[in-house]
């Protein structure tokens, strides 16, 4: 009877120790796949960090180029005389506008509440310059030297 205990206890053992090692090589299975997620997701983050870099830089690009459209519009005065023409035709009682006076007539309209629809048409110059100037103002680009 003690050699049955033996053989009982002996077998005990032996199923303890290969249920060991089949949870063992299961959790290393299951480490390898969390290492191999781990992995793809610094290389996911690599992409993403890559990406936003790009767009961030073309954003600066176009910032940059619409902020040398804006100072350009209030710089240069109007050079083609037969669309300077054209424009004071549409605009009425807008004649002889130059681009500071326009600029600061159109954020004296915004200040009021009009939409860009109305300051263009009521200026005759285009709705996306007027949405540019109020923009590039809001952000205090040349909001400060409406008096030079």
């Amino acid at each position: 009877m003690n050699y049955g205990l033996l053989f009982f206890g002996i077998g005990l053992v032996i199923v303890a120790v290969a249920l060991f090692i089949v949870d063992t090589v299961k959790n290393r299975s299951e480490i390898r796949e969390l290492e191999r997620a781990n992995a793809q997701t610094e290389l996911l983050i690599e992409e993403l960090n890559e990406l936003s870099s790009i767009i961030v830089d073309e954003m600066d690009k176009k910032y940059n180029k619409m902020l040398s459209i804006y100072n350009e519009l209030l710089i240069t005065p109007e050079k083609d005389n037969e669309y300077a023409q054209q424009s004071r035709d549409k605009a009425g009682h807008a004649e002889g506008i130059q681009p500071r006076d326009k600029k600061t007539t159109i954020l004296e309209l915004h200040s009021l509440g009009k939409s860009p629809g109305e300051i263009a048409e009521r200026l005759g110059t285009g709705v996306g310059e007027v949405e540019l100037i109020v923009k590039l103002a809001g952000q205090g680009v040349g909001y400060n030297d409406k008096n030079a």
